[in-house]
């Protein structure tokens, strides 16, 4: 397959600009303009053409792209413009850019095609030369300078093409892709959006916010809940000490008004039964929370403006190499369907339904199998209603499915402790959990659970530990350590598929702030525990088993996804063969892999016209 390098450069102002506005929305507007395009054919000397559109596309066309592996630093942009502009869909895509999200963001903050030459120092630079064509049309430059952006152009065609030639080695084939399918779910999309549901879940979205400031004392207004200073004032007039946290690196204080810090969870248990001060916290993180609302809107624009939804996900965007979200949405989130009416209005184009296959409990599964936890594994194994089983110990009194409202909030909590305390989560945060579900416990309630399931699942709080002890030796790198399918060695855990989690720079950090295990990612420095390392290693090895379990339905019936959630592959699928592909994929997921022959998966399948059908 003829390979490809290619780069546009188009026009934009300050008002008109990717850092704008969205990708969809920046090539679809009636400002767009190619001004020239850099190109590079294997490995042989890149060059640049300018011209109409016309006159680009049938330039474009004699390179046969649909028969290519085309490669970018931001394929999400130009493969766009190719699909949009062009009306060309390639063969295969790579982006370097999300190679490089697996490879260096662990060590620099940025992934910029500057900043990867940059760290690994290829013998170019990227020039400056776009910086002086803001505002500037293709008429509108003079030939010397059509010439200087030219020769920028074809110097970042040469920087992706090397930059690739660097990363690709350092990447098991199957992620190439991994990559190409990601890709393909904003490039080539299934989806449709229906605006009327997504319109109805933006004002419930609002009425829900509008109802919680509704509960706010007089004297609270919304500015006050958005302004740090304003809001540890209010706390201070009703009696509250102010949660502060400390940089392990810098020493400094500042608030800990961060729902994730640990001194906002417990003044949210401190507080728990005084209704005013509850109901201010509570206005607070709702206030401040502003992602589902943002979300509703982008999806309803996308919705009245676009026919299909394109779904922006971002490879390896978290440590573990999970997905993220990116153009102001995250797909990876979406809310379920007894929270909201958003997945409703997520639906399959006439005559097609969208499938969706979620492993289940697979974390909970992995955690298990990884700590040689016999018992829990066994129950999985044998389809045990787990949750029932750990509920019934847990509070001592029989628990049975759906028998009654009693049976079903013991059987959630049950549900909460299987998938949430396998990584060191203590009795706090549990609590602050079940009470944002609604579930109202005591904190001593909480410390007996979670002792329950330290005491029943003995080997798991094991595995923790053992993880502890090594990464002494993950720091200095005096030695490998195996453990199950991963291999600790220095500043890193092998996965199975060859790929890393990098501890850049793991050391310990002792003073009078802070004393513990610290690592550098991102241009961030990040805590370190057992638990963590735990954590960390069963979402790495839960995301190579779904991107696995995609390639093999892809391999076997040539079906990619429309859409990725977590542990949950969704397809769009014609509705009369909806039957047999389920059977198919079922038969596929419930195969455990090769680095864990003896891991009990299971996998939920449904489907119908909507995505919040299949839940």
């Amino acid at each position: 397959m003829k390979f490809v390098t290619i780069d546009f450069e188009t026009y934009y102002d300050k008002e008109y600009s990717l850092s704008r506005m969205s990708t969809e929305d920046y090539v679809n507007d009636p400002r767009f303009e190619v001004i020239l395009v850099g190109i590079k054919i294997n490995n042989d000397k890149p060059y640049w053409i300018t011209g109409t559109h016309a006159q680009i596309k049938a330039h474009l066309e004699t390179l046969d792209l649909p028969n290519c592996m085309v490669l970018a630093h931001n394929m999400m942009f130009d493969g766009l413009v190719l699909a949009v502009i062009f009306g060309i869909i390639c063969g295969m895509y790579c982006d370097t850019r999300l190679l490089a999200q697996a490879q260096l963001k662990p060590f620099s903050r940025s992934v910029s095609l500057d900043s990867c030459l940059k760290q690994v120092n290829l013998g170019i630079q990227k020039g400056t030369e776009v910086h002086n064509m803001i505002g500037r049309t293709r008429q509108s430059l003079t030939k010397h300078e059509l010439a200087n952006y030219g020769q920028y152009c074809v110097d970042d065609c040469e920087g992706e093409f090397r930059l690739f030639k660097y990363l690709a080695p350092q990447f098991p084939k199957e992620e190439l892709e991994i990559i190409d399918m990601t890709l393909r779910m904003y490039l080539q999309p299934r989806l449709v959006l229906d605006p009327n549901l997504l319109a109805e879940h933006l004002a419930e979205v609002r009425a829900k916010k509008e109802k919680t400031l509704a509960s706010l004392p007089g004297d609270v207004c919304q500015a006050d809940l958005m302004s740090n200073p304003k809001f540890a004032d209010v706390l201070t007039r009703y009696g509250v000490d102010i949660p502060t946290k400390i940089s392990p690196t810098t020493g400094a204080i500042s608030y800990a008004f961060a729902k994730t810090d640990t001194g906002w969870k417990e003044l949210e248990e401190e507080w728990a039964d005084d209704p005013v001060v509850s109901a201010i916290l509570t206005a607070r993180i709702s206030a401040k929370s502003t992602l589902e609302e943002s979300r509703s809107i982008r999806l309803l624009k996308i919705a009245k403006k676009y026919r299909f939804f394109r779904v922006p996900l971002l490879y390896y965007a978290a440590h573990t190499g999970r997905y993220g979200g990116t153009e102001g949405i995250n797909p990876q989130n979406f809310p379920r369907i007894d929270k909201s009416r958003m997945r409703f209005g997520i639906r399959a184009p006439k005559g097609h339904v969208v499938l969706a296959a979620d492993l289940a409990q697979i974390e909970a599964r992995i955690t298990a199998w990884l700590a040689g936890q016999k018992n829990l594994i066994e129950g999985f194994r044998n389809r045990e209603d787990i949750y029932s089983t750990f509920a019934t110990t847990a509070f001592g009194v029989e628990t049975v499915k759906d028998r009654s409202k009693e049976d079903k909030k013991r059987r959630f909590v049950g549900k909460t402790c299987i998938l949430g305390l396998g990584f060191g989560v203590g009795a706090a945060k549990l609590r602050a959990t079940l009470r944002a579900a609604g579930i109202i416990l005591e904190l001593t309630e909480c410390e007996k659970f979670v002792n329950t399931y330290r005491t029943l699942y003995s080997r798991i709080p094991m595995l923790w530990r053992t993880f502890d002890n090594h990464l002494s030796i993950m720091a200095s790198g005096a030695g490998r350590v195996k453990i199950g399918p991963v291999t600790l060695a220095k500043h890193s855990i092998i996965l199975p598929n060859g790929m890393a989690l990098v501890y850049n720079n793991l050391r310990q950090h002792q003073s009078e702030k802070y004393s513990g295990w610290v690592y550098n990612f991102a241009g961030e420095v990040r805590t370190l525990w057992g638990g963590k390392v735990t954590e960390n290693a069963v979402q790495a090895l839960a995301r190579i088993l779904v991107m696995g379990y995609m390639l093999e339905i892809k391999h076997t019936i040539g079906l990619k996804p429309a859409l990725q959630q977590h542990d949950e592959l969704d397809y769009v699928v014609p509705e009369q063969y909806a039957e047999k592909v389920a059977r198919v994929i079922g038969k596929i997921m419930r195969v455990p892999p090769t680095w864990a022959p003896d891991l009990p998966v299971e996998v939920e399948i449904n489907y119908g016209p909507t995505l919040g059908d299949c839940k």
